[in-house]
């Protein structure tokens, strides 16, 4: 249903996304497929989501907010910075914490990640 809503908007020519919590409720195959989506229209969007993992994927700058704005900046920027997100009850992406448990002396972010494990792969 998220899928045909948001065709429907591309659709009408929407020049600004909206989005509230595009993934709240799908499985993880569905939600690979709307962020797939959204990140095939070049389109601005602002996109509400308590999901850090969908802000790394979408986001090219980050806002943290706790009542009033407590973060922002670039997605590598905000999403790597463990201290702050831990002050705010938050935890980095969960493939930032993966590589941190794997001996990384670095946080990633999920493309960054991504770039590292198709290097390896190579």
């Amino acid at each position: 249903m998220k899928r045909v809503a948001l065709a429907g908007v591309l659709v009408a020519g929407a020049e600004v996304l909206l989005l509230d919590e595009p993934t709240s409720g799908l499985d993880p195959r569905g939600e690979r497929r709307l962020l797939k989506e959204l990140k095939r229209h070049h389109r601005p969007m602002v996109v509400t989501t308590h999901s850090l993992e969908v802000a790394a994927e979408l986001a090219t700058e980050v806002v943290v907010l706790r009542k009033r704005i407590v973060m922002a900046g670039h997605p590598q920027e905000v999403l790597t910075d463990l201290k702050r997100l831990k002050r705010y009850g938050l935890r980095p992406p969960r493939v930032t914490e993966a590589f941190l448990r794997l001996g990384q002396h670095y946080p990633l972010t999920p493309p960054e990640a991504a770039r590292l494990i198709k290097e390896f792969k190579s």
